[in-house]
């Protein structure tokens, strides 16, 4: 299988020179996420000889945050470091992100505003590189690379598009007419567009083919973006099966997503580096992959598509810096899958692992000794395992990598560690539990070093424990799902090795109240209207405008499903997604506002509130919806990314959702003011990014204290309601205990 992958990464590279421009075209598909064939020597050669300036909106971003993943990998150290700064460092990769701002990419870029039968985005660029300072020099005169991505490509002019590109080509790329080009020429990479959802030759794969096609025959740069979520590492083709840009698709062929590719690989290859990427397990000092953006499907698994768009951007950078991208051989492809087997009372640890290479010559396996990995011993070919023996008590942490002599070695495996150890572990303390719903969350002190594995045990009322986890070593949280309400939840753990079982920690109990339902309002008219307020435009209706950026206010209304209606709410989460955002904006509070009267999202202004039925219109009684008291203060204080493209941290509303769900306060929504800063929303109308109300409910608990119906709740109720006692009513039967019917 890696062989067949091999030879299909070398057939597709196309390098290629055009006698007329000097320009070297080549694309970066999804046969080029393996870093491990780029030689030192060019990822040097990216540092001190690249000057990039990228343009992009979030689907764009997500090789920003590959980008990044691969900048924190520990693994990798300083290697894939790279700055925004268009100074020169030649110790970092030099991207200038989102160089380009307005248009801000290539969808919301496509119109041709000048009639120069050139996009917009076009003539951003020529701008850009073209723009002099006051002594007559360029002001980007380092760039030497533009990139451009889609969002959603779907019904945008392509033949421009293409035009567009060969017209800055033909000025400023080698040989160009510009002037520019005898200074610094710059290298433009066509860019591809995201799955959407159809299969082949749909709205978006149509367009993909027409760039692909005109980047074969006319030699250009091309990042195939789409390319890269068509196939997972293994080759394997899946957009003929609906695939979208989350990596869900259709494994049965009924018409329905049901699966996703990034999830079910992942499973393949457990622990393995590109599951390290994005999950971060097992890696000290790296969570995995931040969000990735229209692709936190799975779970968090298709995250990995933003990994995979880092690692072929990096193999992108290394072919503009002259990389010829190689023919092979290659060093072996990592082993993966590494287990221990302790033998304490044998003194021995078997190491076993996965051979995923077919040109190894064998395999070192590295043991580590005070923070430092040293080989412990090296195998021939097509061995997967080693027996470590004669030791004595202690952890022992392994990982394993394969290699050819005259072709170095393979990453290594993520590490695993096992215990030798002749005593049982201390028992772990400090058991703690935490409800949510139906589910708890529970903690506890790991007081030993040698244990291989913690047991969780679970009591339901007064009946026995039962074993309900088992989990590895070290591990001091775990969280058990899926409690029925009305019942006692006793727990507590143990901690195991090969010699014997630690005595168990303390318990903790809780009680389960009422089955948690969750509901996510977001489907615009439906569950969610809303509009922006202008003071500028007091008389401008935006209730059906997409998104928009230097607004006054941001007017919402979540409306309440019955199921919710008087039910007790848990929480009420709030999501709204920014799109643009000045960096004065970051560090400062916003405030989110009660709307104190009925407005309507298609009349709704800074002046009015929309029509009064009579073919007039309500004014607000304060302009700008009515503001009444602050129902909470939403902070920017994300400074590393600036929230850009991506939705900023949920606020809680329970209180106020709380009163709306009782009736006991009017729900005319929230207005949130912008106060005099400059920043972007999506509103309800547009495809993504989609403001929502997460909203997680319970049926509210009839507490009974009058259980004999005497209208007096006196000790023979008392006797009763101990008998089938409640921890939940245990305060309303405290405050009617000994009233009469009079007082009842």
């Amino acid at each position: 299988m890696n062989a067949t992958i091999r030879k299909s990464l070398a057939a597709l590279f196309i390098v290629a020179i055009s006698a007329s421009t000097g320009f070297a075209g080549f694309i970066i598909d999804h046969t080029s996420t393996d870093l491990s064939r780029i030689p030192d020597q060019w990822i040097t050669a990216v540092k001190t000889d690249l000057q990039i300036a990228y343009s992009h909106t979030s689907h764009g971003s997500q090789i920003i945050t590959g980008l990044n993943a691969l900048a924190n990998f520990p693994t990798y150290a300083e290697k894939y470091q790279w700055s925004s700064s268009e100074s020169v460092n030649s110790a970092v990769l030099c991207l200038r992100d989102q160089a380009i701002s307005s248009p801000p990419d290539l969808s919301q870029g496509d119109t041709d505003n000048d009639g120069n039968g050139y996009a917009d985005w076009a003539d951003a660029t020529y701008n850009y590189l073209t723009a002099i300072d006051g002594e007559g020099n360029y002001v980007h005169d380092t760039i030497n690379v533009v990139m451009w991505s889609w969002c959603n490509i779907a019904g945008h002019d392509i033949d421009r598009y293409l035009a567009s590109m060969e017209w800055l080509i033909g000025l400023f790329s080698t040989g160009g007419s510009h002037a520019r080009a005898d200074v610094l020429p710059v290298q433009f990479v066509f860019m591809t567009a995201h799955a959407n959802g159809g299969g082949e030759f749909d709205s978006s794969d149509t367009p993909n083919r027409q760039i692909r096609q005109h980047c074969i025959d006319n030699d250009r740069i091309l990042f195939d973006f789409s390319d890269i979520e068509n196939y997972n590492p293994d080759n394997a083709y899946f957009l003929d099966k609906l695939l979208n840009d989350t990596l869900d698709y259709d494994s049965d062929n009924d018409g329905s997503r049901d699966a996703n590719w990034a999830s079910e690989f992942l499973a393949t290859y457990p622990g393995g580096e590109l599951d390290q990427l994005t999950h971060g397990e097992g890696v000290e000092d790296y969570s995995g992959c931040s969000s990735c953006a229209h692709s936190d499907g799975g779970g968090t698994d298709a995250r990995l598509n933003c990994v995979l768009k880092g690692r072929a951007a990096w193999t992108l950078f290394a072919c503009l810096a002259g990389w010829d991208g190689g023919s092979g051989p290659y060093p072996p492809m990592s082993p993966n899958g590494l287990q221990l087997q302790a033998d304490s009372l044998a003194g021995e640890i078997l190491v076993t692992w996965q051979d995923n290479s077919d040109n190894e010559d064998g395999f070192i396996i590295e043991i580590q000794v005070d923070g430092e990995w040293e080989v412990l011993f090296t195998t021939g070919p097509d061995i997967v395992s080693y027996l470590h023996s004669g030791l004595s008590d202690g952890t022992y942490t392994y990982r394993v990598s394969a290699y050819a002599d005259d072709l170095g070695r393979s990453q290594p495996t993520a590490a695993d560690s096992a215990v030798i150890s002749n005593l049982p572990p201390e028992s772990p303390s400090n058991l703690t539990s935490t409800l949510d719903g139906l589910e708890v969350q529970l903690t506890w002190q790991d007081n030993s070093d040698n244990e291989a594995n913690f047991t969780v045990y679970q009591r339901v009322d007064q009946e026995e424990f039962e074993a309900v986890a088992v989990l590895d070593p070290d591990v001091t949280t775990h969280t058990v799902q899926n409690l029925i309400p009305y019942h006692d939840y006793t727990f507590q753990v143990t901690a195991q090795n090969s010699i014997g079982t630690s005595n168990p920690s303390n318990t903790t109990t809780v009680y389960v109240t009422a089955e948690a339902l969750t509901v996510r309002l977001q489907t615009p008219d439906t569950d969610v209207t809303d509009a922006f307020l202008q003071s500028a435009a007091p008389d401008t209706n935006y209730g059906s405008t997409q998104y928009l950026s230097n607004f006054d206010r941001f007017i919402i209304r979540f409306n309440l499903p019955d199921d919710v209606m008087g039910k007790k709410i848990i929480s009420a989460r709030l999501g709204l997604y920014v799109w643009s955002v000045s960096t004065d904006t970051v560090g400062e509070n916003f405030n989110l506002y009660r709307v104190g009267q009925d407005w309507t999202e298609d009349d709704v202004t800074w002046n009015s509130a929309g029509s009064d039925g009579q073919g007039g219109l309500t004014a607000w009684a304060t302009p700008g919806g009515n503001p009444q008291e602050v129902a909470v203060v939403m902070p920017f204080t994300n400074a590393d990314n600036l929230y850009d493209h991506q939705y900023l941290d949920e606020v809680e509303l329970q209180a106020i959702v709380q009163e709306w769900a009782d009736g006991t306060m009017p729900n005319y929504g929230l207005v949130l003011d912008s106060d005099t800063y400059s920043f972007g929303l999506k509103a309800s109308e547009y495809s993504a990014g989609r403001p929502y109300l997460e909203i997680i409910y319970t049926h509210k608990i009839d507490c009974v204290v009058d259980f004999n119906g005497d209208a007096d709740v006196d000790g023979e109720d008392l006797f009763q309601f101990l008998v089938q006692y409640s921890e939940t009513c245990l305060g309303t039967m405290a405050a009617h205990f000994g009233e009469s019917g009079e007082e009842m």
